[in-house]
């Protein structure tokens, strides 16, 4: 997944396809929500953004906080505004904290600390675009902490070179 510009980092703590649940079977929201992505992708943002309000809406308040967090987490990727992006990446992350709260472990068997990376270079990234760059520095460190609870391979070296690169626009000229 992709923030919501064409030059924003690549993300996405889940794989396109999402995870399965514990007896091996597909799990028919992640299913849809990476149906949202793949319509993305192709460049059909109205339809994605759409399919992904549906998921979002059918989920509801008490959803599942894991698929609540991947769906804002997709959602965010097909809006046109930065604040409204901003939104949804705040959403995603208020799921990720419920997903981390719970003691039980997840049925696809997705580690609650291997969203936080992705996450918090998201609002990094937007912040930065927003013109908020205290809270897009605070961003990047948490997402370099949460770096540290990930494996040593290549979806956490994918993440700290787009962290890196999030940080060296902070040091140079601000958006138009």
């Amino acid at each position: 997944m992709t923030t919501g510009t064409t030059e924003g980092p690549p993300t996405g703590p889940l794989p396109p396809t999402g995870p399965l649940l514990a007896d091996g079977r597909a799990d028919p929201v992640f299913g849809s929500i990476a149906d949202g992505v793949g319509l993305r992708l192709q460049g059909r943002r109205d339809e994605a953004r759409r399919m992904l309000t549906e998921v979002w809406d059918e989920l509801g308040a008490a959803g599942d906080p894991l698929h609540r967090c991947a769906a804002a987490h997709a959602l965010a990727g097909v809006q046109d505004e930065p604040n409204a992006e901003l939104e949804w990446h705040l959403r995603a992350l208020l799921a990720a904290d419920q997903v981390s709260e719970s003691r039980t472990p997840h049925p696809s068997g997705i580690r609650p600390v291997a969203l936080y990376p992705s996450l918090h270079l998201n609002l990094a990234d937007v912040h930065h675009r927003l013109g908020n760059n205290e809270r897009a520095r605070l961003h990047v460190q948490l997402g370099r902490s949460a770096l540290l609870e990930l494996p040593p391979d290549d979806a956490r070296n994918v993440l700290a070179a787009a962290l890196d690169r999030v940080e060296v626009r902070l040091d140079g000229p601000a958006p138009a």
